[in-house]
């Protein structure tokens, strides 16, 4: 089972975070401890000051921009629990150069199948920061991956997957590296690709490649890239 089916149904944890008690290092790069995010600025730590618990936490790998979820509204019941279920999130992105000023992106819900979905998970950009991908949990075996084009919107649905990562740098960067659930007759069960950003796709010939994180991130390396999986929760720590 993979990462995503094992969280989906938990949901995040709404947890305050308190500043103080036992001093730690600053990080090195945008973190995310308990639904804030924290960076280093002129050699002092911040945080993006939002009113609501952020999760997902991607950050590229140059840390020019970053991109994560606010958890809007938690599931009625669950408000107070450790792991409350998701009934809405939001899709934001940040800048370094922007001091990680956070963008809200404009959309409150998205359309699939003529149902309307209002939960988006796991946020990332492409190297060229022109597009921002993220998931809708429609089931929980298959997320569908959703493309939005930042200066032309709206979100644009390209494919079912169960994990996925943006490639960086490298002859395949912009491209995406997928696990997904195949259903063809002659060919069933978890399979990875290369896709290009419009969702054209090669499959992978290797059977390692359910091991998603470790397989993608060895490929890329190999085609001189960086694979920037997204976060996933409350924490990055």
């Amino acid at each position: 089972m993979v990462w995503k089916t094992r969280f989906a149904a938990a949901g995040l944890w709404l947890g305050t975070f308190l500043l103080g008690g036992c001093s730690k290092a600053a990080p090195a790069k945008p973190t995310l401890r308990a639904g804030v995010i924290h960076f280093v600025e002129s050699g002092q730590e911040r945080v993006i000051p939002l009113d609501k618990p952020c999760a997902d936490l991607w950050v590229s790998p140059d840390e020019r921009v970053i991109a994560f979820i606010t958890v809007q509204e938690a599931a009625f019941g669950t408000e107070n629990a450790a792991d409350p279920a998701i009934d809405e999130s939001s899709v934001y992105i940040a800048r370094k150069a922007e001091h990680y000023k956070p963008l809200r992106l404009p959309f409150p819900q998205v359309v699939i199948g003529g149902s309307v979905w209002r939960v988006f998970r796991s946020p990332s950009v492409s190297p060229d920061q022109k597009t921002v991908y993220f998931s809708v949990p429609v089931t929980m075996k298959d997320w569908k991956l959703m493309r939005f084009p930042l200066a032309a919107g709206p979100p644009r649905e390209l494919f079912d997957q169960s994990e996925y990562c943006v490639i960086w740098g490298g002859a395949y960067s912009g491209s995406l590296l997928t696990l997904e659930n195949v259903y063809e007759p002659q060919s069933e069960g978890l399979q990875c690709f290369v896709r290009n950003g419009s969702g054209g796709r090669n499959r992978m010939d290797d059977r390692d490649c359910t091991a998603f994180l470790t397989f993608a991130a060895k490929w890329a390396r190999q085609h001189h890239g960086e694979c920037a999986a997204p976060g996933f929760g409350t924490d990055s720590e």
